[in-house]
């Protein structure tokens, strides 16, 4: 939220900077992108993961505004890498052979998908699908290209031992249906500089830093700093908690700029319904302790 020009969205614009403002750290906050001078904003809403905001994202404010325990439960943050390997088809190779849409494998391709649009469609495969330790497998190679055609060439290897056939009755060698006029698709989450990551996943130990970073809109008004999305949350990696702390965002966003919550929703019933107190009661151990 703007000051002078309400509120503004910018899409493909990379956020360098955001610094406190005024005194102490409680004027409006400063954003740099990468195409626009610093602006002044009454609230920002910061939802990168918390490795890309280290690693990306140049956060200046003083620790009255937002205390050394949460940065540092942001640096300590543990997430896990993901790599998916789609292939382009020509046709499919499922319809009336039984083919399973869904496989696990105990190899280095894990899961392996596949999908179609609709019935006109030749369909994508999801040569491998990966996270965390086989993801890691994945880094090792030269070029993507030569990531996925060793999926592929696995992906052949085990159906030719299958008792899985074509419409021929024959053996499906998956190779056969690539379509070769497309490049096959690498995604590896650790590779992208706005994640840095696939998903936030437990560390023993780390519960008093997770309760930081969830608790954070409502311990840290003064700073107008809002934290929104999974990395945020206790459960790393799906929507639900995503959407539950965007609604914690701007539900305090609402509260803490004079605004009245719709159908009689009161701030404090809600800080109530959804108060983690007891996890600090507990003396839990903090990483190093």
């Amino acid at each position: 939220m703007n000051r002078t020009d309400g509120f503004q969205l910018f899409v493909c614009e990379p956020v360098e900077k955001v610094e406190a403002g005024g005194l102490n750290g409680g004027g409006p906050l400063k954003v740099t992108t990468k195409h626009h001078p610093a602006r002044e904003y009454d609230a920002v809403v910061l939802t990168t993961p918390t490795w890309a905001t280290q690693m990306n994202l140049d956060l200046r404010f003083p620790p009255n505004a937002v205390s050394t325990k949460v940065m540092h439960s942001m640096r300590s943050s543990h997430w896990i890498n993901s790599c998916k390997v789609f292939f382009p088809l020509k046709r499919r190779f499922w319809d009336g052979s039984g083919f399973p849409s869904v496989v696990l494998t105990d190899t280095f391709i894990q899961d392996v998908y596949i999908y179609a649009a609709d019935k006109n469609d030749p369909g994508v495969l999801l040569a491998s699908y990966t996270w965390e330790d086989n993801a890691m497998k994945m880094l090792g190679f030269d070029s993507d290209v030569i990531l996925a055609q060793s999926c592929l060439r696995k992906l052949d290897e085990i159906f030719e031992r299958s008792m899985i056939t074509d419409t021929d009755d024959k053996p499906i060698r998956i190779s056969d249906y690539v379509d070769p006029r497309h490049e096959p698709i690498v995604v590896q989450w650790a590779k992208k500089p706005s994640y840095a990551g696939c998903a936030k996943l437990y560390r023993r130990n780390n519960e008093s830093e997770n309760n930081d970073l969830l608790t954070f809109n409502r311990e840290h008004k003064a700073c107008r700093l809002y934290f929104a999305g999974e990395a945020y949350s206790l459960e790393g990696g799906w929507i639900e908690p995503a959407t539950r702390t965007a609604l914690d965002a701007v539900l305090h966003i609402i509260h803490d700029h004079g605004g009245v919550l719709a159908q009689g929703l009161d701030i404090g019933d809600y800080e109530r319904l959804t108060d983690t107190s007891y996890l600090t009661g507990m003396n839990l151990p903090r990483r190093g302790e």
